[in-house]
């Protein structure tokens, strides 16, 4: 059975590599998801919102 982390670390990267090239405010949720080559329904299983994602990675990288 999956458990989700190879979703959650495509997401993850995803959003990293857009949130750099074009900032958290241009970068939409939508275009994490299919950057991820994942659905939306997998986002939101994942993260609530955009603002949560954000804060999970820089939280990673601040660690």
């Amino acid at each position: 059975m999956r458990d989700g982390s190879e979703t959650k670390e495509r997401i993850e990267n995803a959003a990293l590599t857009l949130f750099v090239k074009r900032g958290i405010a241009e970068t939409s949720i939508r275009q994490i998801a299919k950057t991820a080559k994942v659905s939306l329904g997998a986002m939101y299983n994942h993260y609530k919102s955009k603002d949560e994602l954000a804060e999970v990675l820089f939280a990673e990288l601040f660690h």
